[in-house]
C-alpha cells in the first residue's frame, strides 16, 4: 500500500516539475536561432513577402532576438515565437501542430507511407505548452469523430428555376461523406439544367480528396490530366519531406522556359519538381451543364487547388474575385521541433505555380470573369444575373 502510494505521490510531483518547467534565456536564444536558420535554408516565400508586404524578415532577425531575449516566462516566450511566424504572413506557418499535436498524430499515423516524417517529428514533441496555455489536445476516437455540419453544404435552385447551385462552405475531411451524398442527389434532380454554379466563397480549404476524388469525377464523364509545378528550396531539411523525388537539377530548365516564373528561382538555390495527375470521371453520361466557380478573396489551401485545377483545364469557368492562393501543392505544410522548448512549428515547403509559372501564392488564382460585389450573396446574384436577366 505504501508502494502504490509513493508512486502516486511521485506522479504528482513530475507532472507539476514539468508544468513549472521554465526555459533559460540561453535555452530561448538557442531555440530562435534554431528556428531562424531552418526558415533562412528552407522557407520559399521571403522574396514574395518582401514585394507583397515590404518585410524584410531575414533582415529582422536582431529585432526578434531581442524580443525573445526580453521574454519574462515561457507564455511569452510561446507567444513572441508565434508573432515572429505570423510575420511571414501565411496561413500555413504556425504552431497549430504544438497545441494540436496528439489531433495530428492520430490523423497521420493512419497515413504512415505518405506521412513518415511528419510523425517522426511529432513524436518528439510534449504536453507541456497545450497544458500551459489550458488548451485540451488529444486524439481523435472514434466516438468523438468531428461531428458532421450540414449547414457548410447548401443546393439549390435559383428563383427563376435556370440555374442550380451548389455552395460549399469547407473542404474539410469530416464532410466528404455526407455531402458527397447529398450533392449526388442533388445532381439527379438537375439533369437537364444548362447553367451549374459551384460556389467556394470563404472556403479555406481542408481534403483535396474532396474536390479531386468526388466532386469533379461525379460531375465529369472524361478523365482529365493536368501537371501541378513546384519550386522547393535546396535545404537537406525540405528535401526529407519530399523523399520521393529525384533530384536532378537537369529538369530545372524545364520549369525556367514559363513564361511568368518568379525571377528569385534558380538551380542554386531552389529545386523543382512536376507532378502528373489524372482524375477520372465517373458519370455515364456527359453533364449537360455549363460549370462555373465562383471564388473570392478568402478561397484557400485545397480550396484554391481546385481553382487551379480549373484554369489548367478549363473543367469549369472560373467567376469572382481573385483567390488567396498558397493551394496548388501536393503535400501539408512541413513540420520542425525546436531543440529545448520542443515547439513544433510549421510553414510550407514548396513554392506551388499557376500554369505559367508565376507563384500561386504571390499571384493567386485569377478569375476568368471577375464579378464585384458587396458580400458573397451579392456577388452570386450579379454572376446570376449575367447568365439569366430575369434573376
Amino acid at each position: 500500500m505504501k508502494k502504490i502510494t509513493f508512486i502516486l505521490v511521485l506522479t504528482v510531483i513530475l507532472q507539476n516539475l514539468i508544468i513549472a518547467q521554465t526555459l533559460s534565456k540561453e535555452q530561448k536564444i538557442e531555440d530562435f536561432d534554431f528556428l531562424y536558420k531552418t526558415l533562412e535554408d528552407s522557407y520559399p516565400y521571403f522574396s514574395i513577402l518582401e514585394r507583397e508586404n515590404n518585410i524584410k524578415w531575414l533582415e529582422k532577425k536582431a529585432i526578434y532576438r531581442e524580443k525573445i531575449e526580453n521574454t519574462e516566462n515561457d507564455i511569452d516566450f510561446i507567444k513572441e515565437i508565434s508573432e515572429v511566424l505570423k510575420e511571414l504572413h501565411s496561413g500555413h506557418a504556425d504552431l497549430l501542430p504544438t497545441v494540436r499535436r496528439h489531433m495530428y498524430l492520430d490523423i497521420y499515423k493512419s497515413e504512415t507511407e505518405q506521412r513518415k516524417k511528419w510523425v517522426e517529428v511529432l513524436e518528439k514533441g510534449n504536453d507541456y505548452w497545450p497544458k500551459l496555455l489550458g488548451i485540451e489536445d488529444k486524439p481523435i476516437s472514434p466516438e468523438e469523430e468531428v461531428p458532421y455540419n450540414e449547414n457548410l453544404l447548401n443546393c439549390y435552385i435559383l428563383d427563376t428555376g435556370n440555374i442550380a447551385v451548389i455552395s460549399i462552405k469547407s473542404f474539410a475531411q469530416s464532410q466528404i461523406k455526407n455531402d458527397i451524398v447529398r450533392v449526388e442527389k442533388f445532381l439527379s434532380q438537375i439533369d437537364n439544367y444548362k447553367k451549374l454554379i459551384i460556389d467556394i466563397q470563404d472556403n479555406a480549404g481542408g481534403a483535396s480528396s474532396y474536390w479531386s476524388e468526388n466532386l469533379v469525377p461525379m460531375l465529369s464523364k472524361k478523365s482529365y490530366k493536368y501537371k501541378s509545378y513546384f519550386a522547393i528550396r535546396n535545404s537537406e531539411y525540405t528535401k526529407s519531406y519530399f523523399s520521393d523525388i529525384d533530384w536532378e537539377t537537369e529538369e530545372f530548365k524545364d520549369i525556367l522556359k514559363l513564361p511568368a516564373i518568379p525571377k528569385e528561382l534558380n538551380e542554386k538555390e531552389f529545386y523543382y519538381k512536376s507532378i502528373t495527375e489524372t482524375i477520372k470521371g465517373k458519370r455515364k453520361k456527359k453533364f449537360k451543364a455549363q460549370i462555373y466557380l465562383l471564388v473570392n478573396n478568402k478561397v484557400y489551401s485545397s480550396a484554391e487547388g481546385l481553382a487551379v485545377f480549373c484554369k489548367s483545364t478549363k473543367w469549369a469557368t472560373i467567376v469572382g474575385e481573385t483567390t488567396a492562393g498558397d493551394g496548388a501543392g501536393g503535400i501539408d505544410p512541413i513540420i520542425e521541433i525546436l531543440p529545448n522548448s520542443k515547439i513544433i512549428f510549421r510553414f510550407t515547403g514548396e513554392m506551388c505555380l499557376n500554369p505559367d509559372g508565376s507563384s500561386n501564392e504571390e499571384m493567386k488564382t485569377i478569375p476568368d470573369i471577375k464579378i464585384d460585389g458587396q458580400n458573397n450573396q451579392e456577388r452570386l446574384q450579379n454572376f446570376a444575373k449575367t447568365l439569366d436577366p430575369k434573376i
